[in-house]
């Protein structure tokens, strides 16, 4: 069970910082702080980046 979460947690982060890299909107200063976000607060930055970006 703890492998399945694992491998969910890393798709996330991996999803996430792939939207990140791949948005047009944002300035490279701006991508730069949402990977660090994403890297330092994995679950809550992933989260985050894929609710505030979609406004």
């Amino acid at each position: 069970m703890e492998i399945i979460l694992l491998i969910l947690h890393l798709a996330l982060v991996v999803y996430a910082i792939y939207r990140v890299l791949n948005s047009p909107s944002l300035s490279s200063t701006s991508r730069l702080l949402w990977i660090i976000g994403i890297l330092i607060f994995p679950f809550i930055g992933s989260i985050a980046f894929l609710v505030f970006s979609s406004r």
